[in-house]
């Protein structure tokens, strides 16, 4: 149930190794070359040069921040290489969504959590009679819509033409659709699952 309702069959890292996992990983390698990971860099160095600046100034001085400065940067490049959008301080949105997934797919990926997964013969039951089905929706919902929020901002962002390079954007660019894929597939791959 973890995979194959909650993460609507679409997470890489969770799947089993089978063909449609060989195409996803096949179609990812294209995408992930080293000449297309330089464009990258300029942003990596941007928030090496803010996080210098961060230690450097009055509030960088208490330890506490320390560490906040080291989470804000890091967060910031992910964002910034998955979707171009850069994250100036800690306490945003953007980092509540991701968090909320990262929560979400840590429970639900335990064992035991759903009983389908530990005793699969209760796949037989209709959805609505299994024990952990109205949770399992529920994490479902709450992923998705954190999920498609930032594929469609930045789908809007390349529509205007004001979307910088970033791995999203070169997948919404490449032919998924030839490869058999939706973009409810390359949506939860350009996010690496969070």
């Amino acid at each position: 149930m973890a995979h194959d309702y909650v993460m609507r069959d679409c997470g890489i890292l969770s799947m089993s190794y089978t063909h449609r996992w060989r195409k996803m990983r096949g179609y990812m390698h294209q995408l992930l070359t080293p000449k297309a990971s330089m464009a990258f860099v300029p942003s990596q160095e941007f928030e090496i040069k803010q996080l210098l600046n961060d230690f450097a100034s009055e509030e960088g001085k208490v330890s506490t921040d320390f560490y906040m400065y080291i989470r804000r940067m890091t967060f910031s490049i992910m964002m910034t290489s998955t979707y171009g959008q850069r994250i100036p301080q800690w306490d945003c949105q953007e980092v509540r969504d991701v968090y909320g997934n990262m929560r979400i797919l840590s429970i639900v990926l335990s064992p035991g959590t759903f009983w389908i997964d530990v005793f699969p013969p209760l796949a037989v039951l209709p959805k609505w009679l299994m024990p952990s089905f109205w949770k399992a929706r529920k994490c479902r919902n709450f992923m998705h819509a954190n999920t498609m929020k930032h594929w469609y901002n930045l789908k809007e962002r390349v529509r205007k033409g004001t979307a910088p390079e970033c791995f999203a954007k070169q997948v919404m660019e490449s032919d998924y659709e030839a490869q058999g894929l939706d973009e409810v597939t390359v949506s939860w791959m350009a996010q690496g699952e969070q």
